[in-house]
C-alpha cells in the first residue's frame, strides 16, 4: 500500500477502493491534492494582483460631533475612460467611482472628506502659516509652551548629566601629558650630563693621538732596525 494510503489508515479515514485499470485509489488522492494546490496557488495570485492593482491609499475623514476625524480606510485604483486619456478612481471597499484626485498627502495617498450629501472631497492640509497671516490670527498657547519649556529642562537635566571624565578628562591628560616631558627632560639632560662630563677624558684622548702622530711625523719614534751601532 501507498505510504499517503498507509497514513490515512492509520490516522482513522476510511478510502474507498477504486480499481479501474490504471484509474486507483492513490491517482484519485494525487488528483484531489493536485486540485487543492491548484485552488491555494490561484487564490495567492488572486490577492496579489488585486493588491497591485488597488494600490493607492484611500484615507476617509468624516464630521463626528464637533471634529473632522479619519475613520475608514480604502484601497482605489485608476481606470481609463474613454480614448482622450482621461482617468478615474475605483474604490474597492465602497465601490466608488471618483474623479481622478489631484491633491496627494504622500505617494499613492489621497484624503478625502465625506460631507453631509456623501460626496467625496478630495482634500489636503494647507500652510496653516500662510492661512493665520492671512485671518490675521496670532496663536500662542502659553501654557503649552511653558509645560515644553519644563520637559526640555526637564530631560536636559536627566540625559545631560556631565560624567567625571567630561568634568576632570581634561586636565588630568594635561597633568600625564606635563609628566612625561618632565621624565623625558630628565633622561635628556642626565645624558648630556654624562656626555659634558666624558668630554674632558675625550678630549685627553684626542691630544694623546695628536701628539703621537706628530712624534711620527717628526722622526723621533723611528728605531733602527739592527738595534743601533
Amino acid at each position: 500500500m501507498a505510504p499517503i494510503q498507509e497514513a490515512m489508515k492509520q490516522s482513522g479515514v476510511a478510502i474507498p477502493q477504486f480499481n479501474f485499470g490504471f484509474v486507483t485509489t492513490e491517482f484519485f488522492i494525487y488528483l484531489l491534492l493536485g486540485i487543492l494546490g491548484a485552488i491555494v496557488i490561484g487564490a495567492a495570485f488572486i490577492f496579489l494582483y488585486m493588491q497591485l492593482l488597488y494600490k493607492n491609499k484611500i484615507v476617509l475623514f468624516r464630521k463626528v460631533g464637533n471634529l473632522v476625524l479619519p475613520a475608514d480606510k480604502d484601497k482605489g485604483k485608476f481606470e481609463r475612460i474613454g480614448l482622450a486619456g482621461d482617468y478615474w478612481m475605483r474604490t474597492r471597499k465602497f465601490k466608488k467611482i471618483l474623479p481622478r484626485p489631484k491633491l496627494q498627502m504622500g505617494k499613492g495617498v489621497y484624503w478625502y472628506f465625506e460631507r453631509e450629501d456623501g460626496e467625496w472631497i478630495n482634500f489636503t492640509i494647507g500652510d496653516l502659516d500662510e492661512q493665520f497671516k492671512k485671518a490675521d490670527i496670532n496663536y500662542i498657547d502659553e501654557d503649552m509652551r511653558l509645560q515644553r519649556l519644563g520637559i526640555q529642562r526637564n530631560l536636559k537635566e536627566r540625559l545631560d548629566r556631565i560624567s567625571w571624565w567630561q568634568k576632570y578628562g581634561t586636565a588630568l591628560m594635561g597633568v600625564v601629558f606635563m609628566l612625561i616631558v618632565t621624565i623625558c627632560l630628565i633622561v635628556i639632560f642626565k645624558e648630556m650630563k654624562d656626555l659634558v662630563n666624558a668630554l674632558p677624558a675625550l678630549a685627553n684622548a684626542l691630544q694623546g693621538v695628536a701628539d703621537a702622530m706628530r712624534d711620527v711625523a717628526g722622526g723621533q719614534a723611528l728605531v733602527p732596525a739592527d738595534g743601533g751601532g
